[in-house]
């Protein structure tokens, strides 16, 4: 009889992360490095972990999170911005998550 293979699961992004959030009992989004960004359809986009506005120009918003920029193109501006989270609105045509220098 064959031995049967082992299920792995794919390692996590921010596994390590994960595992300090829940040790200390804070939230992730509170490490340094770690950024959510959650959407509303192609309406609307909230990237919490901001650090900061990259580019801003016609149709394109470039914003930093953790190591990397997310550039958001499309008919798009910036609704509300705090320290460290921005809301994008419009009609958001594309995201791309670039390395930061």
């Amino acid at each position: 009889m064959g031995r049967k293979k082992k299920k792995t699961e794919p390692a996590a992004p921010y596994r390590i992360e994960d595992r300090i959030s829940r040790m200390m009992d804070i939230p992730m989004s509170l490490l340094p490095e770690v950024f959510q960004l959650e959407f509303s359809g192609n309406r609307e986009a909230i990237l919490t972990g901001c650090s900061g506005i990259q580019e801003y120009g016609d149709g394109v918003i470039t914003a930093g999170a953790g190591k990397l920029w997310v550039r958001f193109c499309g008919d798009i501006r910036i609704r509300s911005m705090t320290e460290d989270s921005i809301v994008i609105e419009g009609v958001i045509q594309s995201v791309s998550f670039l390395p930061a220098p």
